[in-house]
């Protein structure tokens, strides 16, 4: 339980077991493969070369088998190359996850979150909202000032997230223009400042080029999570607030409204099924 409370807690770069004299050295391994963080943790089990059925299991739970005899320089060396493998698929999945030009997590890298914080919501009872935004006038922006303007704001935009956000809050950009928040322990009230702060700073902000300046705008809608939703209710309770404020006249800030209230009509053409369409 502790070793599992331990890649929880994470991240970790290796685990060494030992089996001799401890029956529960594998039952720990399967623990921790249990656990989504350390389902690809490196392992090193230490046993016996007369103990075949354990030296079987762990292979099948992808661990590396050594028995004596063995020094303690090959030892340093084994786990040297374990802790090397897993910073090397860390930084490839953090990569992977990563959204090149702002930096922030992208839509995958949502997703995961997102689950996690719906989880945790769910079992200790605790508020979540999330807030839709999106740039306003980007593709002008991009016409008028060249697309090297509309990735500075985009980069402007991921900026004043990173200022405004708590280190518990996850932002992740989730398409051209549009950026996703998670708020952990937040109702909706408290997202509705956030939102309304960060709409502030970036309406004060001027982007130019070539001795044009343009402003940068943008919009958001603000969801809580509903006891009787989920996750991608949530999601497209923000995204249709959003659509409600692009169509008030951008530059907002809007609530979503109960279910019921838009006489339960999609305010944005249907997309393909699935969490974060």
């Amino acid at each position: 339980a502790a070793a599992a409370a331990a890649v929880r807690a994470g991240p970790l770069d290796a685990a060494l077991l030992d089996l001799v004299g401890d029956a529960a050295g594998l039952a720990t391994l399967e623990a921790l493969r249990a656990e989504p963080a350390g389902a690809e943790l490196p392992a090193i089990v230490l046993g016996t070369r007369a103990d075949e059925p354990a030296r079987l299991r762990a292979l099948a739970l992808a661990a590396d088998f050594l028995a004596p005899p063995f020094s303690a320089q090959e030892l340093r060396v084994r786990l040297e190359q374990a802790i090397c493998r897993a910073r090397s698929t860390r930084a490839l999945r953090e990569e992977a996850l990563t959204d090149p030009l702002t930096g922030l997590p992208n839509r995958r890298a949502l997703e995961e979150r997102l689950h996690e914080e719906l989880r945790r919501a769910r079992r200790y009872r605790t508020p979540l909202a999330c807030v839709m935004g999106d740039l306003d006038h980007l593709k002008p922006l991009n016409d008028a000032l060249g697309h090297a303007c509309g990735d500075q704001a985009l980069q402007a935009m991921a900026a004043v997230l990173h200022e405004e956000l708590r280190a518990t809050d996850f932002a992740a950009r989730v398409g051209g223009d549009e950026f996703l928040l998670l708020l952990p322990h937040t109702g909706a009230a408290a997202a509705l400042k956030l939102a309304e702060r960060v709409r502030r700073r970036l309406s004060a902000l001027r982007l130019g080029h070539g001795g044009a300046t343009r402003a940068l705008g943008a919009s958001f809608g603000v969801a809580a999570l509903d006891p009787t939703s989920d996750g991608q209710g949530m999601v497209d309770a923000a995204d249709q607030a959003l659509y409600q404020a692009k169509r008030a006249g951008r530059g907002l800030v809007r609530l979503a409204t109960p279910a019921g209230r838009d006489g339960g009509r999609r305010l944005r053409a249907p997309q393909p099924a699935g969490l974060l369409r």
